[in-house]
């Protein structure tokens, strides 16, 4: 059974709050970002720079430390300019992929929370360790025109929806790039 919204709000609401205590920088950007239930198009969580966007099963399979880590990935998705303004002309769902890998090392390496283990368990490498999300995706992007995409859904999974800037994802504007809401 899944929890009520208040309760993952709670959960929510306590992750930034230990972000705050144990890292200010990740917890005053997190409390900034206006909580949304997504339930509705959502199937994990994702940020827009304005809001965090959340579906309660995937919140309600996450432990608290999971939940900071969460955070720390949403901040810094947006902190790295990573959803508009640097994808250009780029391949949504790799480009993705490369921003996921470029903070997730950072919050892996920082000791933000705990990355999720279950089935949404993000991209990390250290190998990527100092790599901008460009460079990662040129990497990924020439694997992929060698190995075909399947080698790289072999990877990992996508933790969060990057959603468009200033789109209302929730009334069909904030689509990505390939015609669809969420993953």
């Amino acid at each position: 059974m899944i929890s009520t919204d208040q309760a993952i709000i709670d959960k929510l609401v306590t992750a930034r709050i230990a972000l705050l205590l144990k890292h200010p920088f990740f917890g005053n950007l997190a409390t900034r970002l206006k909580l949304v239930n997504a339930d509705d198009w959502c199937p994990t969580a994702g940020t827009d720079g304005r809001h965090f966007y959340y579906n309660r099963k995937f919140i309600d399979s996450l432990t608290p430390k999971e939940a900071e880590f969460l955070f720390g990935h949403e901040v810094l998705h947006n902190v790295f300019e990573h959803m508009l303004v640097r994808i250009g002309s780029r391949n949504p769902m790799l480009w993705n992929i490369a921003a996921d890998y470029a903070v997730n090392q950072i919050l892996v390496e920082q000791k933000i929370g705990e990355m999720p283990t279950g089935s949404n368990k993000g991209f990390q490498d250290d190998k990527y360790k100092d790599w901008p999300a460009e460079r990662i995706y040129d990497e990924l992007y020439k694997t992929a025109k060698k190995n075909g995409k399947k080698a790289l859904e072999k990877l990992g999974k996508l933790m969060d929806e990057h959603v468009d800037w200033g789109k209302d994802p929730s009334n069909g504007k904030g689509k990505n790039k390939k015609g669809g809401k969420g993953k």
